[in-house]
């Protein structure tokens, strides 16, 4: 990680020509996985990514870039080659930086950088012997994936906060193709949460019981018949639901369609209604251990 020190530098180094705001983002992740198809582990990898993100803002412009030169030569080139889009004075300058503690409320206790992939391999075999157990001619390609990543973020900015987290995610999928005389069909499952390998031989989620679900859905989508068409009520379950919350609140709450005014979500709509008043949504980031929880957010938010 950068030093404190060096990150003053780089932050008073982008505010030079009159940014009246700059964050780092240092981030150092590795992420590892292994792939058994019809019963044959078929792929492992591992890969890891290291590198500094900088931001600059004046008023609503940005300027962004980023390098995996983690010198102090190669991030004050970084942050001089930005500052070039704004010609103005200095109006800010970093004396220092207070770091914002949080509370971890995803830890994990055992690192998936202490568990082999052996242990990963034997997790995986479970959920297809599982499916093979139900000697079912129409299951034609099984496939079955377990993938981890580990995180490290530490943000640095010009209000002279910076802060520091680090993130384990496990997740475990299974895919299975079943095909008959009317074509082919897909089952589905793939659990992921922020905790250890433990977590995957929980009776709520296991091997056997995801990878069965996963081929009970291809098979039952054999003779599934045609949705019906018209207008009817619908109730729209967890998954799909953050995915429309995504598109039609997601991305008209960034802070760059709100600063020029251009959501309905703006400052001049608050107390006002936007939606139906049946409609309701609530996202709550401190759930222990989902998938996306998050003690802090990018903004130094608790």
């Amino acid at each position: 990680m950068i030093s404190k020190k060096l990150a003053i530098e780089v932050l008073n180094a982008g505010l030079e020509t009159g940014a009246d705001y700059a964050e780092i983002f240092y981030e150092d992740s590795s992420s590892h996985s292994v792939m058994i198809e019809n019963g044959k582990v078929e792929t492992t990898s591992s890969n890891s990514l290291c590198g500094v993100g900088l931001r600059l803002l004046k008023n609503n412009q940005c300027v962004y870039g980023y390098t995996n030169d983690l010198s102090k030569k190669g991030l004050l080139a970084l942050a001089n080659s930005l500052n070039k889009s704004f010609h103005d004075k200095r109006i800010l300058t970093v004396e220092k930086l207070d770091m914002i503690k949080s509370k971890n409320r995803n830890p994990v206790t055992r690192s998936y950088d202490d568990v082999p992939v052996e242990e990963k391999i034997a997790l995986i075999r479970e959920g297809i012997d599982e499916i093979n157990s139900l000697k079912d001619p129409r299951i034609v390609r099984t496939f079955g994936v377990f993938g981890d990543n580990k995180r490290f973020v530490a943000i640095f900015n010009s209000k002279g906060k910076w802060f520091k987290r680090t993130t384990e995610f496990g997740r475990m999928v299974f895919q299975v193709i079943a095909a008959d005389q009317n074509g082919f069909e897909t089952g589905f499952e793939g659990p992921g949460a922020q905790h250890g390998i433990e977590y995957f031989r929980t009776e709520k989620v296991n091997p056997k019981k995801v990878a069965r679900k996963a081929a009970e859905t291809a098979l039952k989508m054999l003779t599934a018949a045609e949705c019906p068409s018209g207008i009817m009520p619908v109730v729209i379950g967890n998954g799909w639901g953050g995915v429309l919350f995504h598109e039609s609140c997601g991305h008209p709450l960034e802070a760059s369609a709100v600063a020029k005014g251009l959501s309905c979500f703006s400052n001049n709509k608050i107390g006002d209604y936007i939606a139906s008043p049946v409609v309701s949504a609530v996202d709550d980031s401190t759930i222990p251990g989902e998938w996306g929880s998050i003690d802090i957010d990018d903004e130094g938010n608790p």
